[in-house]
């Protein structure tokens, strides 16, 4: 079950061979971050810190340039957390 201010998280294409998009729905306006996480769970990125997003559909363009492997997308809006796996492949 999504917690309590993200409505739904995509990853698409996934796996992903360079450019994917984060997309949300935010339930009402809030903060939000989105972080890249390696297999061992170390941030490799961070794309939004902490920026003002508006209630409803958002996304954002995740950078190309991840090698090949496996990552957890972390995205942050307020207290609510939501991760979801990243494949990279060549």
């Amino acid at each position: 079950e999504l917690q309590n201010n993200i409505a739904a998280m995509t990853l698409f294409p996934n796996p992903s061979q360079g450019k994917t998009t984060l997309g949300y729905v935010l339930k009402k306006n809030n903060t939000v971050s989105v972080e890249v996480l390696n297999i061992t769970g170390q941030r490799v990125a961070l794309f939004l810190d902490q920026e003002n997003k508006q209630a409803g559909k958002q996304s954002t363009n995740l950078p190309a340039d991840l090698a090949p492997g496996v990552y957890f997308i972390r995205l942050t809006a307020g207290e609510a957390v939501e991760v979801q796996k990243l494949v990279v492949t060549n």
